[in-house]
């Protein structure tokens, strides 16, 4: 279960955000378990995409979605740039909130794999192979 915000408020310099206890991090229960079996990640996965929906309609990208940035609220019985979509690679760097849809399917395989997508990449490769994917078109995929 995705913790609930509890309440914000914001000072001179920063907004604060007030949630319920957080048991752990996605990547802490990966590095812990491997890999999720398909109801937990199911259970994760539904909490993050309404969380990301909402954002959408508000014209609001994320633009880090990976597991070391979901918070579960749930025990632990239940990783870069590999998160990062193609376009956010390019020269031109035009993209909207759609790229957090390319960071949530990372998530969810390597939830239900227990593999990293792009295994031992170094950060350079990863961003020369994304690059090559720029000419992919994503309103292909409404």
């Amino acid at each position: 279960m995705v913790p609930e915000l509890v309440e914000v408020f914001k000072d001179e310099d920063y907004y604060h955000l007030v949630m319920e206890l957080c048991q752990c991090l996605l990547k802490d229960v990966l590095l812990k378990k491997k890999r999720l079996n398909e109801h937990e990640a199911v259970i994760v996965i539904k909490h993050v995409t309404n969380a990301v929906h909402k954002m959408h309609r508000r014209g609001i990208a994320h633009r880090d979605i990976k597991p070391g940035n979901i918070l579960l609220g749930f025990g632990k019985s239940l990783f870069g740039n590999r998160y990062r979509a193609p376009e956010m690679s390019s020269l031109d760097r035009v993209y909207d909130e759609r790229v957090d849809v390319w960071s949530v399917g990372i998530v969810l395989y390597e939830m239900l794999s227990g593999k990293c997508a792009f295994p031992k990449l170094a950060s350079r490769e990863i961003e020369k192979r994304l690059r090559c994917l720029k000419d992919l078109l994503m309103s292909s995929f409404n």
